[in-house]
């Protein structure tokens, strides 16, 4: 009797490609019947999104899919939820669409602007984005420390290292003196000990200033000074 009733449902008989296809996309084919062209058409209930109604498909266009197809019409803002659940991030503005910006929050409760589609492709948090930039150029003092000996034996760290982008301090050698910039400049050679480069009246200035505990800035600018 059962299978009485799988044929009357089945207006024409499915081959193995339809099975294999049905297999692929987890959808259960319901029925088959033709339409009123005469044409083909498979009806199926999806199994990845089992709330979702039955849908109706040539059999043409039902062989070659890659999706079901259900959230092509029926596309919510809980699905959308449910495609980003393994994200590190959560919606926290409205969803309308997929195009149309709104707002995300990531598990450090930093608040950004982005497209839905960007999210679902595997775009998160900028701040967070930015903070592993810069653990990725985040080394140990002791590597420092090695690196800068063979690029500039003349200095040594004396400060804190937070990183290849912060700023260090380091002590001159020849002269004793401290030198504050950024890391990388000490190991690219771009920078080094500020007096040991100065010229012998500018050391005879910087000298007097430190001995009579005079404050100066030993290099400066001036926007309205420039080009003249």
């Amino acid at each position: 009797m059962k299978e009485n009733k799988e044929e009357n449902k089945l207006e024409w008989k499915l081959t193995d490609k339809y099975l294999e296809q049905a297999k692929f996309l987890n959808v259960e084919i319901v029925r088959t019947k033709k339409n009123e062209k005469n044409q083909r058409v498979v009806i199926f209930h999806c199994l990845n999104h089992p709330n979702k109604p039955d849908r109706v498909s040539p059999a043409y266009s039902f062989l070659y899919a890659r999706s079901c197809g259900c959230r092509l019409k029926y596309y919510t803002e809980e699905d959308f939820i449910e495609d980003i659940a393994d994200k590190e991030v959560k919606l926290y503005g409205k969803y309308k669409n997929d195009t149309e910006k709104t707002e995300f929050v990531c598990k450090y409760r930093h608040v950004f602007s982005a497209r839905p589609n960007k999210i679902k492709r595997g775009e998160g948090c900028p701040e967070c984005k930015k903070r592993k930039l810069r653990e990725c150029f985040i080394k140990d003092k002791k590597w420092y420390e090695e690196k800068l000996a063979k690029v500039n034996p003349s200095l040594e760290v004396v400060g804190e290292y937070n990183g290849i982008k912060e700023d260090v301090t380091c002590r001159c050698k020849v002269c004793g003196r401290l030198t504050t910039t950024k890391a990388d400049k000490f190991t690219t050679l771009q920078t080094g000990c500020h007096f040991c480069k100065l010229s012998i009246g500018e050391s005879i200035i910087y000298t007097y200033l430190e001995d009579h505990n005079i404050n100066f800035t030993p290099q400066k600018r001036f926007d309205d000074c420039r080009y003249k």
